[in-house]
């Protein structure tokens, strides 16, 4: 039987094959520069808010407490201009005065998921400055850690996990009995003397928690002095200091 030659001398089968795994060469590169453009963009996630947060507390060094928010979008959260968490005033210093004295600029997130806007880099305070968080919200694609099979404890801990679990909740002077077992986003208070139950965004399966990078610091400072209610664990001020520490860190 006579094969088909070209004037290369390649036969038609063997030009196919050769078709062939140049096909399956350059999809798998495409699929690996895919999967590195992700991780790219994840560490470059972690580097904004490492960056942010020295800013932050840099900020904190000099003036005594942290930096305030600008006037907040949706939530109480002031985020990166198109977001639903950007200035309602229209700046895009979504965390103020830290430009340019602490950072050159305030970073953003360069590829927002299409199709929604409570997502980006969003920031919170209290009143006095005392407690913040910073988040990429809603951005983070594919982290092995957070979206592994069965992620759970390991999820909890990421560095930039987006909600603490730790159980560290040490009253002052007093034996850690009752919050032992508890972490400090699974006991936000509802008032001064109840304790709250766990929080879904917090939980390791819910897809923000997946999703979301997140560094914060700080306690609210102790008010009162008194334990009340028969609990021996807690007094009023560590309530209180818990419920307004709870308030921006498990937001």
């Amino acid at each position: 039987m006579t094969q088909l030659r070209t004037d290369s001398g390649f036969t038609l089968l063997e030009i196919m094959v050769v078709i062939a795994i140049i096909g399956i060469l350059t999809v798998s590169v495409a699929v690996g520069i895919g999967r590195s453009s992700k991780s790219t963009r994840n560490a470059d996630r972690q580097a904004d808010l490492r960056n942010l947060q020295t800013a932050i507390e840099s900020y904190r060094n000099e003036f005594g407490r942290y930096p305030a928010q600008c006037p907040p979008g949706t939530d109480g959260w002031s985020g990166q201009l198109d977001t639903d968490y950007a200035c309602s005033d229209g700046s895009k210093e979504y965390i103020i005065g830290l430009v340019p004295d602490f950072i050159e600029r305030l970073p953003v997130d360069k590829m927002l998921p299409a199709g929604r806007n409570d997502v980006g880099y969003v920031y919170r305070t209290n009143a006095d400055g005392t407690v913040y968080k910073i988040m990429a919200m809603n951005t983070v694609e594919e982290d092995v850690v957070l979206n592994g099979p069965g992620a759970n404890l390991g999820a909890y801990s990421h560095p930039f996990r987006s909600c603490d679990v730790v159980a560290r909740i040490q009253p002052t002077g007093v034996a850690d009995t009752r919050q032992s077992t508890y972490s400090l986003c699974y006991v936000l208070s509802t008032g001064p003397a109840s304790i709250g139950i766990e929080i879904p965004h917090c939980v390791s399966t819910s897809d923000r928690f997946r999703q979301s990078y997140a560094l914060w610091g700080g306690f609210a400072p102790l008010l009162g002095t008194t334990i009340p209610d028969g609990n021996p664990n807690l007094t009023v001020g560590e309530r209180y200091a818990l419920k307004d520490t709870t308030d921006v860190i498990c937001k």
